[in-house]
């Protein structure tokens, strides 16, 4: 997986998507375990299913003026998602060739946005220029060395890919693509997303998924 298709990646799941050292692991989250009533959806079905704000895919935070929001994305939401921006046919063999580019590894979205402010994330109650350079700088760099994931087998799993999306203003969020090795997670059920926040200094936050005894949907082939 090179970092072209991780890009080609974040593009298309942002189209549906949607001074303190404390932990936030509890407080302020927002989280629902919403499940489609079918084992088995369409394409257009999984797409509806998957956008929903209240499907257990997306868990959110929000601290002070800050919201957080992260979205687990499940391979087959970006299989069906790459072949309708293509507008490739739903068959096995389309699905199969694809799976194969995004296998080996486990994808996240994380939006930041503050409330009520509209313009660039880097830019919130920055002094000067050289502050906002250096925010930039730590968005696209440093700030994967500040995400990991943590499992019932493994404690600390790195991030291994990440993608900053800039923007410049034209949304009132930000977004960062990133991904952790399927060989590191193994077969745990329980995964922990842990975002230490040096941006904002809003401390250690964490977003909880539980997939024990829980079968997320599959796409109908047709």
């Amino acid at each position: 997986m090179n970092f072209g298709i991780l890009t080609y990646i974040f593009t298309i799941t942002s189209i549906l998507f949607l001074s303190c050292s404390y932990d936030q692991d509890i407080t302020n989250e927002k989280s629902t375990q919403v499940l489609p009533e079918k084992a088995i959806l369409t394409p257009q079905e999984y797409i509806d299913w998957s956008s929903q704000p209240n499907n257990l895919l997306i868990k959110e935070k929000t601290i002070s003026e800050f919201n957080y929001k992260i979205k687990y994305l499940p391979t087959e939401q970006l299989v069906i998602n790459e072949l309708n921006k293509s507008n490739k046919p739903i068959t096995t063999e389309n699905i199969n060739t694809l799976k194969k580019e995004y296998e080996g590894m486990e994808y996240f979205e994380m939006r930041v946005q503050v409330e009520n402010y509209n313009d660039e994330l880097a830019k919130y109650l920055v002094s000067d220029m050289s502050e906002y350079q250096t925010r930039i700088a730590y968005m696209a760099f440093a700030m994967q060395n500040n995400i990991k994931l943590s499992t019932e087998i493994n404690n600390e799993i790195p991030c291994k890919l990440f993608h900053f999306e800039r923007t410049y203003g034209i949304t009132p969020y930000t977004t960062f693509l990133f991904a952790f090795s399927k060989q590191d997670i193994g077969n745990a059920s329980e995964r922990t997303v842990i975002y230490d926040d040096e941006l904002f200094n809003k401390g250690r936050l964490k977003f909880n998924w539980s997939f024990k005894n829980i079968e997320l949907p599959k796409i109908a082939i047709l």
